[in-house]
């Protein structure tokens, strides 16, 4: 919250846990923040391990701490390691347990240094690494405009290069965009629909997506 705008989001809390979970997309530049909420719903306590990844799929300087049976941590994800010790470039995160655990991601704009910016808030559950698909749709993928975006993140958190196929439909069914992609492992791809050259999911688009279906023959993980 800030004095001229509430921010909110809505996620799915389904209460599954596992000893191995993904925060796919981690952003702290420019305006933007990212938060994570972990609970730990073992009646023992437990040793924790982030281990953060760049947009090459190298694995950066990881944390490790413990904690307490019912514990609940919720903090931005540079507060994760000790002062300092955060590492650059950071863009996804495995984090693995003793014991299965939950969690959740938060983030967004903060415009408060930036008064030509506004507010913008995201939540993502945590994903289970053995979770992954071979099928993603995303269902509701307008194209650019002034006044609504479409961000869609694809991550390869396997250890087996991915070939992906992304096709954008109509909102007849239509197939109106197609592309390829070879995710190796580790590696993401995030993309906003119609937008600026690379910043484009597709080569070349037209107005009339309006969703979208990735097919990959690896299992991969992806949210918009």
């Amino acid at each position: 919250q800030n004095s001229n705008l509430n921010q909110a989001a809505a996620l799915l809390l389904n209460g599954e846990t596992s000893k191995t979970i993904i925060i796919p997309h981690v952003e702290t530049s420019w305006l933007w923040w990212t938060g994570i909420a972990l609970n730990n719903p073992n009646t023992s306590a437990i040793n924790v391990t982030f281990t953060p990844y760049d947009d090459n799929g190298t694995a950066l300087a990881p944390s490790t701490f413990t904690m307490a049976a019912g514990d609940k941590l919720a903090k931005l994800v540079q507060s994760f390691w000790a002062d300092g010790e955060y590492p650059a470039g950071v863009k996804w995160i495995k984090i693995t347990a003793d014991a299965p655990i939950t969690g959740y991601e938060l983030f967004g704009i903060d415009s408060s240094g930036d008064a030509s910016s506004k507010d913008a808030l995201a939540g993502v559950e945590a994903m289970a690494l053995d979770h992954g698909a071979t099928e993603l749709v995303y269902p509701y993928t307008p194209k650019l405009t002034n006044k609504v975006w479409s961000g869609i993140v694809l991550l390869n958190a396997g250890d087996t290069a991915a070939s992906v196929t992304i096709n954008g439909y109509n909102a007849v069914g239509e197939q109106v965009a197609h592309t390829t992609n070879i995710l190796g492992m580790g590696k993401r791809v995030v993309s906003v629909v119609g937008g600026t050259g690379a910043n484009d999911i597709f080569p070349s688009t037209t107005d009339d997506i309006r969703w979208i279906k990735v097919t990959s023959d690896q299992p991969i993980l992806g949210f918009e």
